[in-house]
């Protein structure tokens, strides 16, 4: 049952149907065949279609694409109304990349999928390389956030450690997964340096460097504040002294002069 749950969750997964379907939109615009296409496309965008279709083919190279890959699919279905899929394809054609999403739809009782919409983009190697992760040209902010990024896990592993050979410290396990505890969400785009956050989010480690298949995507680094780690390692936090004094004098009763 695992098993069947990861592979509907997983964005490669694309039925074989769906994936001709996809494949022949992309043939029937790069060989100009615009009236197959055009017939295939959702009534509502036809028109307006029909003039954007010279611009769109523009950005394909002429000739066969050396290989194809698929970046990602997502399937919603509307019980009652029907099916929709946004595929996203990556075609090489050696000096250039082309970059594919196509949206279908599938109305209930219907065995045909409607093209409800499609883009393109292409880019040569050297305009994608500004998307690879490298330290060259970066901003001090950009660096500061790399350090930040590296640092707060290595704080929270840190405060684990204390928490582990702490003596006389109840409830270790606890303050084990406290210790990895952060405040706030922080991203950034590594290719712009564009910097985002949430503050109202508390996260276990939240710190890392993802990036989606598709070499249009820039790398995105997260972080979080170890606040956690931060209080253990003060001794604000797992502090069994601390909180044998504190015991302590709770319990001794107050005196009046």
């Amino acid at each position: 049952m695992a098993a069947l749950v990861l592979a509907a969750c997983n964005p490669l997964a694309r039925d074989p149907q769906v994936d001709a379907e996809v494949r022949s939109v992309f043939d029937q615009l790069r060989h100009h065949r615009d009236a197959e296409l055009l017939a295939r496309l959702d009534p509502t965008i036809r028109a307006g279609a029909i003039s954007q279709l010279p611009a769109v083919q523009a950005y394909v190279p002429a000739g066969e694409p050396r290989g194809r890959k698929v970046i990602g699919t997502n399937t919603m279905r509307m019980a009652g109304k029907g099916d929709t899929v946004a595929t996203t394809d990556e075609y090489d054609y050696g000096d250039r990349t082309v970059q594919v999403d196509v949206r279908l739809y599938r109305p209930v009782g219907r065995p045909a999928w409607q093209v409800q919409g499609f883009h393109v983009q292409a880019a040569t190697a050297a305009q994608l390389a500004v998307n690879r992760f490298t330290l060259a040209g970066k901003s001090a902010l950009q660096y500061l956030f790399l350090a930040f990024t590296v640092a707060s896990p290595l704080l929270m592993v840190a405060a684990l450690v204390k928490v582990v050979r702490t003596p006389g410290l109840r409830r270790k396990w606890l303050w084990g997964v406290l210790a990895f505890a952060g405040l706030a969400s922080l991203h950034m785009n590594w290719t712009t340096g564009q910097l985002t956050y949430q503050l109202v989010s508390i996260q276990l480690i939240g710190a890392g460097a993802v990036r989606s298949l598709s070499a249009f995507s820039p790398w995105i680094l997260s972080a979080t504040l170890p606040v956690g780690a931060i209080l253990i390692l003060t001794g604000v936090w797992a502090n069994p002294r601390r909180a044998r004094k504190a015991a302590a004098q709770a319990a001794s009763p107050s005196s009046a002069g």
